[in-house]
C-alpha cells in the first residue's frame, strides 16, 4: 500500500473508533482480515498510526476547536496529526483521501500559525470525566502519571505456575533471539521487549506461558490462595486470574469462575482445559442477580475484578478514554457496589474478598469501600504488608502507592498497568 491509502484506511479506522464505540485493537484486526492485499508492513503502520492518533486526540481536538476546526471530525483531525504532510498524502488518487478542499487549507493555515498551548489535561489527553478522579488519587503527581499512560507497554508473560524454574524459560527465549527480562514484581512473570512473532512462543499454544500483564499476575497472586480452599472469581471475564489462583490449589478445592458473556466465558474454559486446571468450574450468569443457589458455597475467597473505566490500561488501550464518558463512570461506580455487596453476603466467616479494578480514579476504588465499610459491619481492611506476606513471603514486596483503604501500583511508578487493590476480612 502507499502512503495515502494507508491515511484513507487510518480516517476510516478512527471514524470507527470514535463514531460506533469499537475498540482500535478489534478494529485493526477486522481490518487485517478483511485486507489480504494489506502486508505485514502496512498493517503494522496502521495500527501503530491509529493508537498513536488515539493517544494525541485530547491535543488535536483542542487545537481544533482553537481554530475553528470540528474536533470529531476524523479526516480534520488527521489533518491536525499530520500539518502539511497532508497536502502531499491527500492527492485523491486511488484509495487515497480526496484532495484538500479550499476550507481544509485554511484550517490547515489556522493549524500552522497557532500559538497558544493547549491546558495540560489536553495535552496529555486526560478527558474532562476523568480528570478529577486522577487528581484525587495523585494529588500534585496526578501529571506524571497521566504522562505515563501516553507510553506504549511492553509485553508481559505469565508462567504457569510457582514450580517452573523460570530461569529456564528466560534461556529458552533468551536463545531464540528474544529480548526477554523478568518481570520485577511477579514471580511468574517474563517480559518481552519489542515486537515478537507468535511462532517464536510455542509455549503460548501449550498453557506453558498465557499473555498477562504483571499487575494481573500480582493481584491473582495478591488474593491469597491456597491449597484446599473455595474460591469465587465474580466477573470472571476471559479467566485469566482464575487461572493463576486455581495453580495455587495444587489440585484441591475450586474455582468457580462467573461471568455473564459467554463467549468469554467459553474462552476461559479452554484456557483451564489447555493449562490442565480441571479444578476450574464455569458458570455463566449475572454476578449481581443470579440466585443465591447458584453461588452457594463457602467461599474462603471471593476475587471480585470490577469492571470499570480501565483508566489503568490506557497504556494498551489508548482509544478507552475515548470511549467513556461521565455517565458511564456513574453506572460503573453503581455496579461496583453491588458487586461488593453481593460477595459480602456469600463470603463465609473468616473468608475474604479481593476488591481489584484495572483504575486510577479514587471513584471506583478507594470510595468504593469507604462506602462499603459504612454498609456492612464486620469486615477490616488488611494492610498491603499482612497481604503480601501471606500469600508471597519469599519475594521481597515493591514499594506500592498506599491509598486509603487499599493500594495502588501505576505505569509511572511500577512499569505496570495501573490496578487498585484491597482486601477486606469478614470477621468470624
Amino acid at each position: 500500500m502507499r502512503d495515502g491509502p494507508r491515511w484513507l484506511t487510518i480516517i476510516n479506522l478512527l471514524h470507527t473508533v470514535l463514531d460506533q464505540g469499537i475498540s482500535a485493537d478489534l478494529a485493526v484486526r477486522r481490518w487485517s482480515k478483511a485486507s489480504r492485499f494489506a502486508g505485514s508492513k502496512d498493517r503494522r503502520f496502521v495500527g501503530d498510526t491509529l493508537f498513536d492518533l488515539c493517544r494525541q486526540l485530547g491535543r488535536l481536538q483542542w487545537q481544533l476547536e482553537a481554530t475553528g476546526g470540528n474536533p470529531v471530525d476524523t479526516r480534520a483531525l488527521a489533518l491536525a496529526y499530520l500539518g502539511d504532510d497532508a497536502r502531499m498524502l491527500f492527492d485523491g488518487s486511488d484509495h487515497a483521501p480526496a484532495p484538500l478542499s479550499g476550507e481544509e487549507e485554511q484550517l490547515l493555515a489556522a493549524l500552522d500559525g497557532l500559538t497558544d498551548e493547549p491546558p495540560v489535561e489536553a495535552q496529555l489527553s486526560v478527558p474532562d470525566w476523568a480528570l478529577p478522579g486522577m487528581q484525587k488519587s495523585f494529588g500534585d503527581g496526578w501529571q506524571v502519571e497521566a504522562e505515563a499512560l501516553l507510553e506504549q507497554p511492553a509485553v508481559d508473560l505469565r508462567m504457569r505456575d510457582l514450580g517452573r524454574n523460570r530461569d529456564d524459560m528466560l534461556k529458552n527465549l533468551g536463545a531464540r533471539g528474544l529480548d526477554v527480562l523478568p518481570t520485577p514484581y511477579s514471580p511468574l512473570g517474563l517480559r518481552l521487549q519489542g515486537r515478537f512473532a507468535a511462532g517464536d512462543v510455542p509455549e503460548l499454544n501449550d498453557g506453558q506461558l498465557e499473555i498477562q500483564d504483571e499487575a494481573s499476575q500480582l493481584a491473582a497472586l495478591l488474593v491469597g490462595v491456597e491449597q484446599g480452599m473455595q474460591v469465587l472469581d465474580l466477573c470472571a471475564g476471559a479467566g485469566g486470574k482464575s487461572l493463576v489462583m486455581a495453580a495455587n490449589l495444587r489440585g484441591q478445592g475450586q474455582v468457580l469462575a462467573v461471568d455473564r458473556d459467554e463467549y468469554r466465558l467459553q474462552e476461559a474454559g479452554k484456557r483451564a482445559r489447555r493449562a490442565k486446571l480441571p479444578w476450574i468450574k464455569t458458570l455463566c450468569a449475572d454476578a449481581i442477580n443470579a440466585p443465591d443457589e447458584a453461588l452457594a458455597g463457602r467461599w474462603d475467597r471471593i476475587l471480585v475484578d470490577a469492571p470499570c473505566t480501565g483508566t489503568g490500561t490506557w497504556r494498551r488501550s489508548p482509544d478507552a478514554r475515548w470511549r467513556m464518558n461521565a455517565l458511564a463512570l456513574a453506572e460503573l461506580t453503581e455496579v461496583q457496589a453491588a458487586l461488593l455487596d453481593r460477595a459480602a453476603g456469600l463470603v463465609r466467616p473468616g473468608g475474604q474478598i479481593a476488591y481489584l479494578t484495572c483504575s486510577l480514579l479514587a471513584e471506583e476504588n478507594t470510595d468504593q469501600i469507604v462506602q462499603f465499610l459504612s454498609r456492612h459491619e464486620g469486615f477490616e481492611v488488611l494492610s498491603f504488608e499482612t497481604v503480601w506476606q501471606d500469600a508471597l513471603e519469599e519475594y521481597t514486596p515493591p514499594s506500592v502507592l498506599l491509598q486509603p483503604h487499599g493500594w495502588l501500583m501505576t505505569p509511572a511508578q511500577h512499569g505496570t498497568d495501573g490496578f487498585f487493590m484491597t482486601v477486606l476480612r469478614r470477621a468470624g
